[in-house]
């Protein structure tokens, strides 16, 4: 979802002010964001409210399933 919302791995770390050389070093981080501050940062709440919206779909989606099955 991040590579297809900043296409570059330079347009993401501008927004969450991180240093990753490449897309999959962000994947294999661990524990990259210990603490999170979204206050001032609409990039990050923006992409928080899309992170929430799918999982909302996925969960959704799942329970219909169930219901017609």
């Amino acid at each position: 979802m991040m590579h297809r919302r900043y296409g570059e791995i330079e347009g993401f770390n501008a927004s969450y002010n991180t240093a990753f050389g490449s897309w999959d070093a962000l994947g294999a981080a661990w524990h990259w964001r210990l603490r999170t501050d979204t206050s001032g940062n609409m990039r990050e709440e923006r992409d928080n409210h899309e992170l929430l919206r799918k999982i909302l779909e996925k969960a959704w989606s799942t329970q219909v399933r169930v219901i017609k099955a």
